[in-house]
């Protein structure tokens, strides 16, 4: 059963511009990296130092401190970006740098891992983010487009109360939600069909002991339905 009241969640709304600036800083960043921007000249370092960094929960990283000297002979040195624990480098360790001329003093180690590992996951969680956005907002939209449509064409049928459970995969601070099981005729063949309720966040029990229940479907789409309690 589609729920034919759904409504497109803030958080959705919210994810797609987030998840595209993501995409823009992945991007950015890219564009700054020595290889990418067009301007980038090889160079042999050294691990100089380890710069320790604490984090929040306490625990430690430890950036590489690589020196390097440029074409003309003049010596720079650097922070890298990637901090680990253990750390990744030792003191004296060679490794490659990768610079622009025109800024040495924003070199970077030229591996994977230093260089594209931040764009990368900067990126990824964007993708992420405009995925569900986009993925909800269209659920939300194509159940608004059945909604309309059942309240044009659906047809109202009679129903049986079967049972009245609670739905263990929809919470809240209110505690759990509840659904409506019945049972109707599909006008069509006179089968009986067996219908479940959108969730209910109280228990609907004193109205069924009011009302009856009656289920409106669609003839042309018997998964488009709305359970209704009279």
């Amino acid at each position: 059963m589609k729920d034919a009241r759904a409504s497109i969640g803030w958080l959705s709304v919210i994810f797609v511009p987030v998840g595209a600036v993501m995409l823009l800083i992945a991007g950015w960043m890219l564009s700054r990296d020595p290889l990418f921007s067009g301007a980038g000249a090889e160079a042999e370092g050294a691990v100089v130092d380890l710069e320790r960094s604490a984090s929040g929960n306490g625990k430690a990283s430890y950036y590489p401190v690589v020196a390097f000297r440029d074409a003309a002979g003049r010596e720079h040195r650097f922070t890298g970006t990637i901090g680990s624990n253990p750390p990744s480098y030792q003191r004296g360790e060679t490794v490659a740098v990768r610079y622009d001329p025109a800024a040495p003093e924003e070199a970077v180690i030229d591996s994977w891992t230093a260089r594209l590992m931040g764009p990368g996951l900067t990126a990824g969680m964007g993708a992420l983010l405009v995925w569900l956005g986009l993925r909800s907002i269209g659920q939300a939209l194509a159940a608004r487009r059945r909604a309309r449509v059942l309240a044009a064409r659906g047809i109202e049928l009679p129903a049986q109360l079967l049972e009245v459970f609670r739905d263990t995969n929809v919470s809240d601070s209110r505690g759990r939600w509840f659904r409506i099981a019945c049972l109707a005729q599909w006008p069509a063949t006179g089968a009986a069909m067996r219908f479940v309720s959108a969730p209910m966040p109280d228990d609907p029990a004193p109205l069924l002991a009011q009302g009856a229940i009656r289920v409106r479907v669609d003839p042309q789409d018997a998964g488009n339905y709305e359970v209704i309690i009279a």
